[in-house]
């Protein structure tokens, strides 16, 4: 029993490898781990943000508005 012995004592994968008359196990491969999906951040809702969409909504609407009225305005001089 003193001698190298390397072979394994069961039949099949993995189980137990014999050296120097030591039974030791086999170490099992590590699975890779799969990676998480990030979530989505939700928008925040307090006064700071509203204030801000507020003020965006407020200078696209004026522009708007703006452009509609130069447009008009050309289109009645282009009918004269």
């Amino acid at each position: 029993m003193g001698e190298e012995i390397a072979g394994k004592a069961s039949g099949g994968q993995g189980g137990v490898v014999m050296v120097m008359g030591v039974k030791k196990k086999k170490k099992k491969k590590k699975k890779k781990k799969k990676k998480k999906k990030k979530k989505k951040k939700k928008k925040k809702n307090d006064a700071k943000t509203q204030t801000r969409n507020e003020k965006k909504t407020r200078m696209t609407t004026r522009y708007e508005k703006n452009k509609k009225e130069k447009n008009s305005k050309k289109e009645k001089k282009n009918q004269e």
